[in-house]
Formats: C-alpha cells, structure tokens, sequence
C-alpha cells in the first residue's frame, strides 16, 4: 500500500482557506443529575419541615375549596324546588351541548376548505352559514397568496402504460435474472 501522499488525490481533509479551521469548542458538562438518594436533604431539617407543612396546608385548602362550593351549591339549591334543580341541570347540559356542536361544526368546515386548526381563529363565533362563509374567504385569500407549483408536469404518453410488478432478483431463477440483465445490457464476466 502507497503511504505517500500524492498531491494530485483528492484529500477530504484538504481546505483552501486562508486559515485552518479553529480545532473543536469543548463540550460543556453535562449537568448533574439531582440527588435520588433520601438520605440526601438538601434542604436541611427546617426546610423539609417547611416543605411538608406546605403540603399539608395545600391539601386542607384544596379540601376547604370543594366544601365551600360544595355548600355554596347546596344553599343554593336548598330554595329550589326538584324541578328548578333540574332545570339548571338542563340548562346547563343545553349550554355544554351547544358549545360541542359549535366546535364540531367549526372542525367540519375546517376540514372542508383544507384549513388547519390555526385558522379556527379566524372564523367568527357565530352561526355555522357565517363560519362557512368566512372558512371560504379565507380558504379563497391562502390558495390566492400561494404561489402555484412550477415545474414540468408528467406527460402521460410517455412510459409503458401498464402497471409495473417490482420482482425481487434475490428470489427469482437464476434464468430469469440472467435474462433480465443481457435485456439491459449487462454482461457478465463468469
């Protein structure tokens, strides 16, 4: 094997700049990983106890919380009668119900005029007919501002016109692979 470097090689190392390259930044170090080990506090005594004193503090108040509005529904509900309860109940369905139609109607024309669901924005609250109308403007606005592909287009006389079955020359005959090289015009040395 030749060893000396010949100047007429292409070298992948070789550079025409002026100045070689600066060699390689250091690469920082990885963080430390935090401690897993309980033995490890780093907060000392009076900082874990602070910590599970806050704790504890945020679970009575998240508790607190659902009592009170708990009992907040409660003493509202205590002058209705069952069939004002219920007729919030509906009330409130009927209010959840027309927000998912709306949000539902709003993804079906989204997904008609080929709007992703960052235009949603951009179609106003109101009635599906208002939603579609402002879905194709600016549906019509985006295909106008995108410029049209330009390149050749196929030409469909061209090519054989039949379906081509990939054939897998691992497999096949020996025969046909044979046969398949002389037609492209291989020749074969053995």
């Amino acid at each position: 094997m030749n060893t000396i470097p010949q100047p007429w090689r292409f070298q992948l190392d070789r550079h025409d700049d002026p100045q070689p390259p600066a060699p390689p930044a250091p690469a920082p170090e990885p963080a430390p990983e935090p401690a897993t080990d309980p033995a490890d506090k780093p907060l000392g005594p009076a900082g874990e106890k602070a910590l599970e004193e806050w704790k504890r503090r945020a679970k009575e108040a998240e508790t607190a919380a659902k009592a009170a509005a708990d009992r907040v529904r409660e003493f509202e509900d205590r002058d209705k009668s069952e069939l004002e309860k219920a007729q919030a109940a509906a009330e409130r369905a009927t209010r959840e119900a027309e927000t998912f139609r709306t949000e539902l109607a709003r993804t079906r024309i989204l997904a008609e005029h080929g709007l992703s669901e960052a235009d949603a924005e951009f179609l106003p609250a109101g009635s599906e007919d208002e939603m579609r109308a402002a879905a194709a403007r600016l549906a019509g606005r985006l295909a106008a501002a995108t410029p049209p592909k330009t390149g050749p287009r196929p030409d469909p006389s061209q090519g054989s016109g039949r379906p081509v079955t990939p054939t897998d020359y691992r497999t096949a005959p020996k025969d046909d692979v044979k046969a398949k090289l002389r037609e492209l015009g291989v020749r074969s040395y053995k």
